[in-house]
């Protein structure tokens, strides 16, 4: 826990205070190994290290695990051809390095691969209705009164009512009928 932290550990991890009780303790404990290297770091080293640190705060769980996949690559080249790549890429014309950055940006934004705006196969429902609701809806179990709804493999979305309507009346011997299914356009 944060709380548990020694002061000069609590100042070398200042910015991931915020999600630090929330982090897996694997996290934990590089970012440990870090914060007791801290003190001995020079001032300039101290600064970056925590707008790095920022700056993985800002990140999306995304981009969090491609950046910890790109890492673990980057430790199994050789130093020497880890050298001589950059050594290459400082030789490019600006316009080769930028058109190199636009492009990783968009392979970046690209996190998955959606399917075509012309796919006409309607997805499979996962099951059947329940018997005494019509086809395309599914019965809407924590109500008092069971009620069916629109089904999304019906090609709506799925209407469940925020919280089950109050039973007032205790229920009557006759069987009730199904409730009718509740349109797109009432739900909310």
């Amino acid at each position: 826990m944060w709380k548990d932290l020694s002061p000069p550990q609590q100042i070398a991890l200042n910015p991931l205070k915020g999600e630090w009780d929330r982090m897996e303790s694997v996290r934990k404990q590089k970012w440990l190994d870090i914060a007791n290297r801290y003190a001995s770091m020079k001032p300039d080293e101290q600064v970056r290290m925590q707008e790095r640190m920022r700056a993985w705060t800002r990140l999306t769980p995304e981009e969090r695990r491609v950046a910890r996949e790109n890492y673990t690559l980057s430790k199994k080249i050789d130093k020497s051809q880890k050298s001589a790549e950059w050594e290459k890429y400082q030789q490019l014309p600006e316009e080769q390095k930028k058109k190199l950055a636009l492009d990783a940006a968009a392979v970046k934004k690209q996190v998955t691969n959606l399917p075509p705006a012309t796919q006409t196969k309607p997805l499979a429902p996962s099951k059947p209705p329940p018997a005494g609701c019509p086809p395309g809806t599914i019965r809407n179990a924590p109500a008092a009164v069971p009620r069916c709804i629109v089904s999304p493999s019906a090609g709506a979305p799925l209407a469940v009512p925020a919280t089950p309507p109050a039973v007032t009346a205790p229920p009557t011997t006759a069987p009730a009928a199904p409730a009718p299914a509740i349109p797109l356009s009432n739900a909310k």
